[in-house]
This record gives structure tokens, sequence and C-alpha cells, in this order.
């Protein structure tokens, strides 16, 4: 999660190309809409338009209908057999109108013909619809065309379609009418989308992120930033790290993935530089291995290839991996091909193992740094280095060079929309990272720095690009946010000429622990308290600052004359009997039976003075 961006995340993005609007009869547009192109049920021109307004003919609904069947991967180049005696084998839709009429959905005319260029009605649609659905003449009651409509709107194929008897239906007609479709029950009794391997969310539609997912093609790699897809045009959706972007934006060596019905792209520049030292289960045949001291799954036959025994990687190369959006491995390349440099700031020292090919066991001094995108990278290094050391890592020609390097920040004011500090515009797709002096750290996002003056004092590090648009910062713990937060319960501290002991117990999170030292006290009392958590061990305990607050909501709390804003993250508990039992916001809030106060993380910057941990003791 510190890694990549939630595929959700991404799938909401694309939700929000289009607007959502509600039909008349409450079909929801955008889910219609994203639905049938994702399905591949209906794709655009040549260029990705839909041009929803045209009309549709019976040839064109009979390309959707197969489009919309268990048929739709069986259509071939065609044969040397006419369908219809107006629809010669040579005809681009005979293969379509083939499948439909063999399937029984359309019977065409008494003549003979199946009149392909002729608008489709609506009870055309209907007809041609239920029959789909499995539905013969047994099942409807009354004479053509009502018997027919009547079924098509029993079945909620009609919802959002606002056409009459002998009215012509329009390609948007036909985006509600499968849509619906797709969660129709047929006359088997079961969901028509779920014969088709398409699943329900729970609210009963198309699980559009299951969908895309089972439509997306990829992992491919862009080893030139041109990249090789089944469609062409202008409009197409381009996303890189989950942010809408340009074509032109796609870098060499990016992954990337596509939808050809959606004609969307998506487009990641995740990598991992470090030093090869292992392989899980084999080197013979690795389903995982292990770079720069972290271990990443194998995405590709090809990756796994490149990493195995009979591949061009052993074991102490220095490597580049190239990661999907799943985290995995997508390909692997020789860093020399990047020329990458990274900064990051040490969390972690110790001496780093490995076999090399020969089988002799190598060691060396290791470093961990954390980088701005929120990635962890051990390194093999020569020098001794310590936690909170800021670290330049370079790659050249294979060779991996680390030196200690100085902090490098800049100061202003971040807009209120968070998206420029100072003059400095922050890029759309900007790392930032936020580390302690412990060795904690967490991802900050833009909206979380808005309205903040920051100086230099504040920054690590960071880093433009060639607009001069900030693309990484490494902030000096701004925000507080990579601390745990909770109660201390009991806290006994010895300090008395040799004798220095400590012992407390907290909880944080809702879960009970327990700190004890022979040789030292952490200086805490009983109470909300800030931790520093590292590998699940407290190193640091701060008190936090009570604030009677006169007012309280799920946002600010107002005491001690300031208004404060409550973190998202906010730890609530309810005070009964000595006791602690976490709860949530809205149990307390309200709630004239408890007292409610919040504690403030005061020890740092305005960014970090927040609501951390409310209070609520029962009367």
């Amino acid at each position: 999660m510190k890694r990549f961006i939630s595929a959700l995340l991404i799938f909401g993005m694309i939700l929000g190309l289009v607007p959502i609007i509600a039909n008349a009869a409450g079909t929801n547009y955008t889910s219609a809409y994203q639905t049938v192109k994702a399905t591949g049920i209906m794709v655009g021109d040549e260029n990705g338009n839909m041009n929803l307004a045209n009309n549709v003919t019976r040839a064109e609904f009979a390309k959707m209908m197969v489009a919309a069947s268990i048929y739709k991967d069986t259509i071939g180049e065609g044969s040397n057999i006419s369908p219809f005696r107006d629809v010669k084998y040579t005809h681009w839709a005979a293969e379509y109108i083939k499948t439909a009429a063999n399937a029984g959905w359309f019977i065409g005319f008494t003549d003979g013909t199946f009149r392909p260029n002729n608008n489709i009605t609506i009870e055309e649609a209907a007809t041609a619809s239920i029959r789909l659905l499995g539905y013969t003449a047994s099942d409807l009651s009354g004479s053509f065309p009502y018997a027919q409509l009547a079924k098509f709107s029993a079945l909620g194929l009609k919802d959002g379609i606002n056409k009459e008897r002998g009215q012509l239906m329009t390609r948007e007609d036909c985006m509600y009418l499968f849509y619906n479709m797709l969660t129709a029950q047929t006359k088997s009794g079961q969901v028509y989308g779920m014969t088709l391997g398409y699943t329900l969310n729970a609210s009963g539609e198309i699980d559009y992120s299951a969908l895309v997912s089972k439509n997306m093609k990829g992992p491919y790699v862009t080893e030139n930033a041109s990249l090789s897809l089944p469609f062409g045009g202008s409009n197409i959706d381009v996303y890189r790290n989950g942010k809408a972007a340009d074509m032109s934006e796609i870098m060499p060596y990016d992954v990337y993935y596509y939808n050809s019905g959606m004609r969307t792209v998506w487009a990641f520049s995740n990598k991992v530089t470090g030093t090869f030292t292992n392989a899980l289960p084999s080197k013979t045949n690795p389903s995982s291995v292990t770079v720069a001291g972290t271990s990443y799954s194998l995405g590709t036959s090809s990756a796994a290839y490149k990493l195995s025994a009979m591949g061009e990687f052993a074991y102490g190369d220095t490597v580049t991996l190239l990661l999907g959006m799943d985290g995995s491995v997508a390909d692997v390349v020789a860093p020399e091909k990047l020329n990458a440099t990274e900064y990051g700031v040490v969390v972690a020292t110790g001496t780093s193992t490995y076999t090399d090919n020969l089988g002799l066991t190598q060691t060396s001094k290791s470093a961990t740094v954390i980088c701005a995108d929120g990635i962890e990278r051990t390194y093999n290094v020569t020098s001794t280095y310590e936690v909170g050391d800021l670290l330049k890592a370079v790659y050249t020609n294979g060779k991996l060079t680390v030196s200690k390097t100085s902090d490098k920040g800049i100061s202003g004011k971040v807009n209120d929309a968070g998206t420029k500090i100072g003059n400095y515009t922050l890029a759309d797709d900007v790392q930032m990272v936020d580390v302690t002096a412990s060795g904690t750290y967490t991802v900050v996002y833009p909206q979380r720095l808005k309205g903040a003056s920051l100086t230099s004092a504040a920054f690590r590090y960071y880093e433009l690009d060639e607009n001069d648009k900030i693309t990484k910062i490494i902030f000096d713990d701004v925000t507080g946010d990579a601390y745990s937060y909770g109660v201390v319960t009991n806290a006994v501290e010895v300090s008395a000429g040799f004798n220095i002991s400590s012992s407390y117990q907290y909880i944080i999170g809702g879960k009970a622990g327990a700190y004890q030292s022979n040789n030292s006290v952490l200086g805490a009392q009983t109470g909300p308290a800030r931790f520093a958590v590292k590998n699940g061990a407290v190193t640091q305990i701060k008190n936090l600052e009570s604030v009677s607050t006169s007012s309280i909501d799920g946002t600010k709390a107002v005491g001690n004359g300031e208004s404060y804003e409550i973190w998202g993250g906010v730890q609530v508990y309810i005070y009964d009997n000595k006791n602690y039992s976490q709860t949530n916001l809205a149990t307390v809030l309200g709630n004239d039976d408890y007292t409610v106060r919040g504690y403030v993380d005061n020890f740092g910057p305005s960014l970090g003075k927040l609501v951390r941990v409310i209070i609520a003791e029962k009367k």
C-alpha cells in the first residue's frame, strides 16, 4: 500500500471521466456508459467516439448482441455462406447476423431478407433481447408487439429508455438496454451477466473494478516510450501512476496496461534498483526475488526467466526491477539503461548476506533507506551510516556508489489547493514521504500540506523536473503522521542513583502492549500519548496536550481559545471505571453520557498540531 496507488482508486478516476447523470428512469448514466465500453458490447468509432445520439441499424444491433453473448469471441473471418439473400457473405456484419439468426434471436422477414440497413425499432430490439435471455413465445401473454414490450419492461430491460412502440432505438438506448441485460434474470433464473463470467457487487450491479481487470491486457513495457496498442485515434484515456495524463508523458521503461473496449491506458513508473541476493523457491524456477533487501513476486514469465539460473542476471548483480500496478515484477533490466539515482534517509543499518553463484557466502554492511516513493531500499555499503543520515545512491554503468549528502530544502507557503509550495508547483505525480529522527515514516499526499508555511528546515531533500515542478520530497518530521497514537494505561519509572528502570503499559489502535527497560526511562505518564514504533517495538513515548473542548464535531475541535483539526486516524476511547475501551467518534459525539476531551500533538510544526486522541469519560 505504500508503493502503489490502489487499483480501485484508478478505477474511480476512470468513472470520473464521465459525468454521473441519473436518467429519468433512475438508471445511472456513468455505470451504463462505462460498463458497455469495458465489456466491449459497444465500442466507439475509429477515434473512440460513442456517437450515442445516432440511430442503430439492425446489423449494428446484431453485432452488439453477439458482443453481449457467449459467442463474442467466436466470430471468425467469415465464410462463403450468405445468411440472408440481402446479406451477402462479403457484408461486414454477415458473421454477426448469421450468429444471431442461428441462435434464434433474429428470424428475418417473410420474404427471406434481413434488411440490415434498416434502423431497429424498440419492439424489434425487445423481441431479440428477450430471446437472448432464453424466453420464448410460451412465456408471453398477448400478441406482437405488446407481449414482447411488456416482457421487455417486466425484466427491467427498458429502464432508462424513453421510447414507445414504433420508435427507433439510438445508441444511447442500446447502451441502457445492454447494461440492464447484464443484471436481468434469464428464463432459467440466473443473472445473465454471471453466465458470461462477470461478478456482481453488493448492490447487485456488475462489479466494475473486476470487470475492468478482467478485460485489461498487460503488463507490457515501453522500451522507447512507444506503446503497442490494438486501437488508435485521439480519443484515448491515459493514466500514469494513477493520475490523468497524456500519451506523451509515458516514458521509456514504464509498465503499461490497456483495455480496448474502454480505450484506456494505465502506465506506471515504479522501479527498484539494488543488489539481487535471492530467488525463491529456487534460482532454477523462481516465483519471487529479493532485491535491495525486499522481496518481490515475479509477475511475468519474462521476468522469471531473466532472474533464473538460465537468465542473464546472477546473485550479486545490480538490477532494476520494473514493477506493475500490483507491485509484482513485470520485467528486469540492467540499471545502466536508466542510470538511476535515488535519495533516501537511513531508517535501519545492519549486514547483508547472500550466496553468490560460486556458492560462497558474501557479507557486507547494509543501509536501509526510505525514498520519496515510499519504498525501502537496502544497499550494500562500505562506510558506516546512522539512522537519520541522508544518502545518495547512484547507478552508473551497472556500478553502485552510495554516499552521504547534505540536506536540500526550499521555503514557502502551501496554497489552499495543495498544489504549490511558494513559487514551485507540485507535479501531478509528486512523491512525498515524511521521516522522523527515529526512522519511522509515512507517505504524504498534497492535500495534507494545504495552507502550511514551510521553511527549508522542514525538508531533507526535494527534486525538480525539467519544467521546474517538484517531483520528489523527503520531509523532516513535519506532519506527525509517522507516529502511532494511543493511551498509556500504567507508567512506573525509577531513577535513583544507578538504579534506573521503567515499565509502561499502553493501548495503541485498540491493542494492548508493554514496554520495559532496566537502564532507561522514557519520561511518560498515564494518559493519551504519541508513540514512536519501529519494527513493532516502542522506542519513544510522549504525552499529548489536553484540550478542554467547548465544541467538537467530526472535523474540528475548539478549546483553549483555538480551533484544532481532528486527525483522520484519530483514536477514540471511552474511559469508564479506570478502563479504556476503543470506540469511534460517532458514538461519543453529542452523547450527553460522556465528557469529551481532545488531546493534541503539540511537539512539532503546525502541520502536526492535530487532535490525535479523544477520550470520552463516563459521567
